[in-house]
């Protein structure tokens, strides 16, 4: 297929749009169909045909290339685009994933300047579907979609398309899969992480409902005065051979007889890649996974605690990397910086 290049392009009704397959056979009889119905057909190694978008939704695009008395079938799809649904965003949501209950998520998407946005995700096959177009606020800054019947305790993965040219993460993210790093992943320190899907590319999102919560066994810790402080600075990449949270939660006993009552870490938010220092950030609510769930660094936190050892974040937020939502969303390629 030469023409629509990617699945699921988006084109203006009444737009013009090309159907086009070549086949490496000369001698092919090519037929093309739009929607089950024969639009095109030829006895080479092309053959193209206009392609109706007058209604507003999806089609899917198929062909059949008969060569030799063997038969090759494929198919891909597009949708017709139609105007975002204008809707305020309910009252109490805010950007990000919003748990409404154990079957019902809410998801919003700050994107101003931007026409549409679709999600896409486990729920959608990782196709566009009209049925997912997010709903766009009177104000045309802000997406939003309800989700409903929602699995408790389920993982879905998911990314925001938007304008026909940007697959993101939700920038308010807790989890994130990256395309190129998950494999990196030693699965002692992460078991049992799901999949980078494969229908996609870029960052991917994920969410779950009544999902397990960490039980924090000390409700009443009083941090140090910072005059009293006494801090050692830990980078878990180069802290210990296993580079985990868990690893420093074992080192505690060595730690509190260094005489410290803080430890400062070095970035563990969402960074670029597995081997960082962290000062790359990407998303700045979620962990990274290279050290171990969130859960593992909210269990460190607890266990300083309950030394009397407090827990200080580095953090850098006055600074993205490209894989960043809105880096990618509104970058500058002439400046090489986000437009605004």
């Amino acid at each position: 297929i030469m023409d629509p290049i990617v699945p699921g392009k988006l084109v203006e009704q009444n737009g013009g749009l090309t159907f086009e397959v070549r086949s490496n056979n000369p001698t092919s009889l090519i037929n093309l169909y739009q929607d089950g119905t024969l639009i095109g057909q030829n006895l080479g190694d092309v053959a193209s045909a206009s392609v109706s978008t007058s209604i507003p939704g999806k089609s899917y695009l198929s062909y059949t290339v008969e060569q030799g008395g063997n038969t090759i079938i494929d198919s891909t799809y597009f949708l017709v685009e139609s105007a975002s649904n204008i809707q305020d965003v309910p009252a109490g949501i805010e950007p990000g994933i919003t748990v409404v209950n154990s079957t019902t998520v809410t998801l919003c998407l700050w994107a101003p300047f931007k026409e549409n946005v679709y999600y896409i995700g486990d729920q959608t096959n990782w196709e566009i579907d009209p049925a997912y177009q997010m709903n766009r606020s009177t104000d045309g800054e802000r997406y939003w979609i309800t989700l409903a019947g929602v699995t408790p305790q389920t993982e879905y993965r998911f990314q925001y398309f938007v304008d026909g040219m940007f697959k993101i993460a939700d920038p308010y993210s807790y989890k994130v899969l990256e395309e190129d790093s998950d494999a990196g992943i030693n699965p002692n320190i992460y078991p049992n992480l799901i999949d980078y899907p494969d229908e996609t590319h870029g960052n991917v999102s994920v969410f779950e409902t009544d999902m397990e919560e960490y039980v924090w066994e000390v409700q009443n810790y009083q941090r140090p005065a910072k005059e009293d402080l006494v801090i050692y600075e830990l980078l878990i990449r180069d802290f210990s051979f296993r580079k985990s949270f868990t690893s420093v939660v074992d080192s505690l006993d060595y730690l509190e007889k260094l005489g410290i009552n803080a430890i400062k870490l070095m970035p563990v938010i969402e960074f670029e890649g597995n081997d960082s220092w962290g000062y790359n950030p990407i998303f700045f609510t979620a962990v990274d996974k290279k050290y171990g769930p969130a859960n593992e660094l909210k269990r460190l936190i607890d266990k300083c605690h309950q030394r009397g050892i407090a827990v200080i974040f580095d953090i850098v937020p006055n600074h993205s990397f490209q894989r960043n939502p809105y880096v990618k969303l509104y970058w500058d390629a002439g400046l090489k910086r986000p437009a605004w």
